[in-house]
């Protein structure tokens, strides 16, 4: 495991001015100072001679956060994904210094007695949000981290849930459902132009494993997997941006009983959504019109109007199976999304060692936030091409938010109406099939 770094400073009045200065300038500009700041730290260095400052970088700050590498870092954490850098850390060192930035603006990160200049708490703070990316991406132990960076192993803990903590505070400027039409309508158009007009994203529930689930929590928590999970309901678009998560629930409940629960599709069932309008051919080519915004699921679902699965045990090669194969291969985005989560950040995959569901809940949301916040520097491509088709117990919510009592009679009307539905989009996708395939041979 690569050593993240440590920094001791003994005399207090010493300021690292340069490193100063360029905590200041904006991120394109700070590679142009790595000579100045070199100079300045082995100039802090040599007055080590006299006793005056003892200045003790690491190995893991001399290979990339020291000035003469910086510039280097930089370089190959944004062109690499595979190098060193982002193979420990995840995100490239831009981003970092972002989240850097981020939390010596709002103070989040205080000067103390050992770091009261500017520049040695850069560095710090540095150091305490690449060994808090560490435990997300590689699943590191927190003793580890101790005897890597020479900083206590009680330090590392409480940075890591104030690091948590911080970016839940912000979660809506990275994970949000759109609250305008404005905002929704690159999603709308992106949809429509795979033959599902109305579509506003893709829903499914992953389950994570939670390896220290209280003895008290396992029965509700012990589902399909035969061991401990927690569930998220998530919408993401097309791009595969997550849009809405859900609050954690039980392990065992299943699809059906999740979206009662969701928040964000009781606001798309119930709120300026289903005024939506979207227009739609049917099998003759008559240009039809509805309303009322839906998302994309699989066929675990409720029978709701804003939630449209596949029809079951069709051919390819009729009407009903072709939009069924359609559909089905614009919804594997949210099944590659959660793919993409749990390869990044490891401590999703192999299980969450906290007791405290929360800490859990947490966890997963700024795991999200730094997907979202990563989909910028992705490899993107505009191909239209898609690869890939292929009762409930008294007092049942002790740490779950929402209500957990829900109606358990199904809604005939609604039924219906997500019937009908379906109908017009398999009738609207074999309509656009048709018209491509004259265009293709004209």
């Amino acid at each position: 495991m690569m050593c993240l770094g440590q920094i001791a400073i003994t005399s207090r009045t010493h300021h690292l001015t340069m490193m100063s200065s360029m905590r200041q300038r904006p991120l394109c500009s700070r590679s142009n100072h790595v000579s100045q700041m070199s100079s300045a730290i082995n100039s802090a260095m040599s007055t080590t001679q006299t006793g005056t400052v003892s200045f003790v970088p690491s190995v893991s700050y001399r290979q990339f956060l020291h000035p003469d590498v910086r510039q280097k870092t930089y370089r190959c954490s944004s062109r690499n994904r595979y190098g060193e850098f982002r193979s420990h850390f995840r995100l490239p060192l831009s981003k970092v210094d972002a989240l850097t930035d981020l939390f010596l603006d709002n103070g989040w990160i205080k000067p103390t007695k050992r770091c009261s200049d500017e520049g040695t708490l850069y560095i710090k703070a540095q150091l305490h949000i690449l060994a808090a990316l560490d435990v997300l991406a590689s699943h590191t132990c927190f003793r580890k981290l101790r005897s890597n960076t020479e900083i206590s192993t009680k330090e590392h803990q409480k940075f890591f849930h104030h690091f948590l903590d911080k970016l839940v505070s912000i979660r809506e400027d990275y994970v949000k459902y759109p609250d305008s039409f404005e905002e929704l309508r690159p999603t709308l158009e992106r949809y429509s132009s795979l033959y599902l007009p109305g579509c506003a994203g893709s829903i499914d529930v992953v389950h994570l494993k939670w390896s220290n689930c209280p003895a008290g929590d396992r029965n509700r928590c012990v589902g399909k997997e035969k061991f401990p999970t927690v569930g998220f309901e998530v919408i993401s678009d097309n791009f595969r941006r997550i849009l809405a998560i859900s609050c954690v629930q039980y392990g065992s409940r299943n699809d059906k009983h999740v979206v009662k629960l969701d928040e964000n599709v009781d606001r798309i069932r119930k709120g300026w959504y289903k005024n939506v309008s979207w227009k739609h051919f049917d099998r003759e080519g008559r240009e039809c019109e509805s309303r009322g915004l839906y998302l994309i699921c699989d066929g675990g679902y409720l029978r709701w109007p804003c939630l449209i699965c596949p029809f079951k045990h069709e051919s390819c090669s009729t009407q009903k199976g072709y939009f069924s194969s359609n559909l089905e291969s614009v919804r594997k985005d949210v099944e590659c999304t959660f793919g993409i989560l749990k390869k990044r950040w490891k401590i999703l995959e192999y299980g969450i060692r906290f007791n405290d569901i929360k800490v859990v809940e947490n966890i997963f949301i700024v795991c999200s936030m730094l997907h979202n916040m990563m989909l910028g520097d992705a490899e993107t491509s505009d191909s239209q091409i898609r690869v890939g088709r292929g009762a409930l117990l008294e007092g049942d919510a002790i740490w779950l938010r929402n209500d957990t009592n829900v109606p358990v009679a199904s809604d005939n009307v609604a039924a219906v109406e997500w019937l009908k539905r379906r109908n017009e989009l398999a009738a609207h996708c074999e309509f656009m099939n048709r018209c491509a395939k004259r265009h293709r041979t004209s």
